[in-house]
């Protein structure tokens, strides 16, 4: 595989119609994407292995809760007699309950579902592999250690492995990217700090303001085009349990991992175990404004408010890696699109399917 079969996939994907002349291209770039993403799985697992983490299977098939990490997004199955039945965007609260178990340490591999209005902007997936974490009695600056061993053992066990097909047919250098992800610490800086530099750059925005991906690569070029946190969002663009900073209220414990190329790549932060703040937050967010529209109740969440109000649940912090989102920053030799990296979608292509 050369540059040209990278161009001419990309190509391919400029319009959502599979053409019998483009799987000549596939046949030579898919068995390599499984192969390393195999690879980059498994240093995931030898991480989990290392730390000593539980890895469990969580259901797709979710309450709203587990679907609402971007309400305007969510895939809604059907009605059923304990309320609605979605597909899973995230698994975070089934894993918060594990917590409630006597476990430390959760981990698992999972799916997320986007019903996304288009995915042709090269940065956005309607199905994605994601890899999620949680963790009892840690703090956020220990939390961002353990997502930064987690994605290097991951890129670490990737590239090794597969020197030859990253250098010759992904046209990427091994030792480009080893120093870029492997050999120093992720630069952390606090969304105020962002802000500000984005302002000294000529950036249009105000602290408050959500960060476009654009902004993000601004950010990156002055970081040197090298992994960083940002730390310590606005609460009210952040999902209703992140933990509120209780030195400062307008902001949450939270951090965005941004990789090159494919920008944020993880979202994390510490989980909200106030039951007060907890059930303000979440029954003042426009999130469920936006679910009692459709006709959804206090009575459809289920018991995690109950669990929390119980303090079942010890207090704790967890995150979710985008699979994809890592191969693509590793992968690529130049911007690319997305869909590059999907195998479910690779595989609904060339069968003629587009969902």
């Amino acid at each position: 595989m050369q540059a040209t079969t990278l161009t001419q996939l990309t190509n391919s994907l400029k319009t959502e119609q599979h053409f019998a002349g483009e799987d000549k291209y596939w046949k030579e770039y898919f068995p390599n994407l499984v192969k390393i993403s195999n690879d980059f799985s498994e240093g995931a697992r030898e991480f989990f292995k290392k730390q000593k983490f539980y890895v469990c299977n969580p259901s797709i098939l979710v309450g709203v809760l587990g679907a609402c990490e971007n309400f305007d997004t969510v895939y809604k199955i059907k009605k059923v007699e304990q309320g609605y039945q979605f597909l899973s965007q995230t698994a975070q609260l089934q894993l918060e309950r594990a917590l409630s178990f006597d476990i430390k340490k959760i981990a698992c591999f999972t799916k997320s579902f986007r019903n996304e209005v288009n995915i042709s902007d090269g940065r956005h997936l309607r199905e994605f592999t994601l890899i999620e974490l949680e963790l009892a009695k840690l703090e956020l600056s220990e939390l961002l250690d353990s997502i930064e061993l987690c994605i290097k053992s991951m890129i670490s066990n990737g590239i090794f492995k597969n020197e030859d097909v990253i250098n010759k047919q992904f046209g990427v250098s091994i030792k480009k990217q080893e120093k870029r992800f492997l050999t120093s610490k992720y630069q952390r800086i606090t969304y105020t700090e962002a802000i500000k530099l984005l302002q000294q750059k000529g950036e249009n925005l105000q602290w408050g303001d959500d960060l476009s991906s654009s902004s993000e690569g601004k950010l990156l070029e002055l970081m040197g085009y090298k992994p960083f946190f940002i730390t310590h969002f606005p609460e009210h663009i952040k999902f209703f349990n992140m933990r509120l900073n209780r030195a400062n209220p307008k902001v949450v414990n939270s951090a965005d991992l941004i990789l090159p190329v494919s920008g944020e790549a993880v979202g994390s932060a510490e989980r909200e175990f106030n039951f007060s703040i907890l059930k303000e937050r979440f029954f003042k967010s426009s999130m469920f404004e936006k679910m009692k529209k459709i006709g959804i109740t206090e009575q459809d969440l289920g018991c995690y408010f109950k669990i929390v109000e119980k303090r079942e649940i010890p207090e704790h912090a967890g995150c979710g890696i985008g699979f994809e989102r890592v191969l693509q920053s590793v992968l690529s030799p130049y911007p690319t699109d997305i869909r590059l990296f999907s195998q479910p979608y690779i595989m609904n292509r060339t069968l003629g399917i587009f969902v």
